[in-house]
């Protein structure tokens, strides 16, 4: 058995309807089990505290490709349980909108009124509502900050903070992109022009902007999606700056590159919310949100915030989320060179023994061995080819964790008669007869069409090979009649880059 300290592998608007999904939390962070939640902001209405999330939901493994479908809105009145009021919202109620694009959102409330400010991947939209519940329309017809405006970039995670006074603010921003301006009473207008925000070490993105006493709080995330970063904060006497660079509040969270932070004030104690990775199947793309206590010191700076899965009124003596297994989405791989898993170990570094782990055959018809290349690199390679079932397993010494994935091997054919390394070709033999042709191929989706053989058509389906982010070989079979001497092959509808080799192999 091997053993490793950390691992880490390659791997519109919705009415509201009134279906309520309570949920009792015994262990509590993550507060949200049953759907897997991110970007979290808050909302807080006389006694009732409000959670609006994203909610990441795909119909492939590992949210690959990257979707958040809706914005729900959960509600708490204790800090313990959460009660889901469903999709409240989602893309639809915008027309400039993706459709799975449903990045950072955040509702305030002004003059009876709901606003709700949401973003995709380079626009800022608002959405009104009488209700908290909706329904929502889109309060402009289009974007308040347009990704195709040339003054702005990184149009992302906006966060709106209403003064004492009534003066409302916006701050939002991505990458090393973050803007600030008032807003006008009608809270769809900038009320003059938006300034950029240029001090702040390690910005990158979901700014939080509150206020405690008469000290101004901007709080971001310095995780850029390759990095991961903690979430830091800077103060200042105005809700414009100049702003002051303080520290970090909240560390790398667990199983996840990304973080996105809310705080605020709720029945006289003060919380941070944040996302994770902590559910099984979570990772990266499949996030959870948590909740924890944080502490202001005398002066009003933030103290650091230790993560729990006890949560913000929980108890737990150890706070140890135990290692998390995930084995990498379903692969397809050529014998000879066997595949890359896009698989990963995490562990949050509490272990009373080293971490340690192991690859075995749950189903297939051979054995396997294992290269530990480095830190990011396991490759797995198969004596026999066939349909496997692995089991990656790990345990720290407190908890084990394991995780299954399917691998589909191909062998290569034998005595080749003549081969292409593209598609269309021009292949010939030396006789006129039944052959098998092998398509080496590496697909995103599943792709129906015909092979067309000297005009002759022979459906074929190139199925879905690859989920995460190592490309993964397959070969597809067909048998074709063939005539002596030069024959051409092409797909009916072009697919470029699909097919990466053509053999010919006589049929037996």
């Amino acid at each position: 058995m091997k053993r490793i300290i950390v691992l880490l592998i390659f791997l519109g608007g919705i009415g509201y309807a009134g279906r309520v999904v309570a949920q009792t939390n015994e262990a509590y962070n993550p507060v949200i089990k049953h759907l897997y939640t991110c970007d979290p902001s808050t909302f807080v209405d006389q006694d009732t505290l409000y959670l609006i999330t994203g909610v990441e939901k795909t119909d492939t493994p590992y949210n690959w490709p990257f979707k958040i479908s809706s914005w729900h809105i959960f509600s708490t009145v204790d800090m313990k349980n959460f009660q889901d009021h469903g999709a409240v919202l989602d893309a639809s109620a915008f027309k400039w909108m993706n459709r799975n694009d449903c990045w950072a959102s955040q509702i305030v409330k002004k003059q009876g009124k709901y606003y709700w400010y949401v973003c995709d991947w380079g626009n800022i939209g608002v959405a009104v509502s009488d209700h908290l519940f909706g329904s929502y329309r889109d309060a402009l017809g289009k974007p308040l900050v347009d990704s195709k405006d040339p003054n702005f970039a990184g149009n992302i995670d906006p966060t709106v903070f209403i003064d004492d006074d009534g003066a409302a603010y916006i701050y939002w921003g991505g990458g090393s992109n973050l803007f600030g301006c008032k807003l006008k009473d009608n809270m769809i207008e900038f009320d003059g022009t938006p300034i950029k925000i240029t001090n702040l070490k390690n910005y990158v993105e979901a700014p939080w902007l509150f206020k405690r006493d008469s000290l101004y709080y901007l709080a971001y995330s310095t995780s850029n999606g390759y990095r991961k970063g903690p979430i830091r904060y800077a103060t200042s006497t105005t809700p414009l700056g100049p702003w002051e660079d303080r520290e970090d509040i909240l560390g790398v969270v667990y199983n996840s590159f990304t973080n996105h932070e809310a705080i605020v004030e709720y029945k006289g104690k003060w919380y941070i919310v944040y996302h994770n990775g902590a559910l099984p199947g979570g990772g990266d793309y499949n996030r959870s949100v948590c909740i924890d206590r944080l502490h202001f010191n005398a002066d009003g700076t933030i103290q650091f915030v230790e993560q729990t899965t006890g949560g913000p009124e929980g108890q737990s003596g150890y706070n140890n989320f135990g290692p998390h297994a995930y084995a990498g989405v379903d692969a397809t791989c050529l014998l000879r060179t066997g595949v890359v898993l896009n698989s990963r170990i995490i562990d949050d570094g509490r272990m009373k023994e080293d971490l340690s782990w192991k690859w075995e055959v749950q189903e297939g018809p051979g054995e396997i061995s294992v290269d530990l290349n480095s830190v990011k690199d396991y490759r797995i390679n198969f004596s026999e080819a066939g349909d496997y079932t692995l089991r990656l397993s790990v345990t720290d010494g407190y908890a084990e964790s394991s995780d299954e994935v399917h691998v589909r091997v191909y062998a290569e054919p034998e005595e080749i008669v003549t081969e292409s390394d593209s598609l269309p070709c021009e292949l010939s033999v030396k006789k006129k007869g039944l052959y098998t042709v092998h398509l080496y191929y590496n697909s995103g989706r599943r792709e129906s069409t015909d092979l067309e053989v000297n005009g002759q058509r022979y459906p074929v389906v190139f199925e879905r090979t690859q989920f995460g982010y190592t490309p993964s070989c397959a070969i597809l079979r067909c048998e074709v009649e063939l005539n002596k001497g030069i024959n051409t092959f092409r797909l009916a509808e072009e697919k470029k880059g699909l097919v990466s080799k053509v053999q010919i192999s006589h049929e037996k």
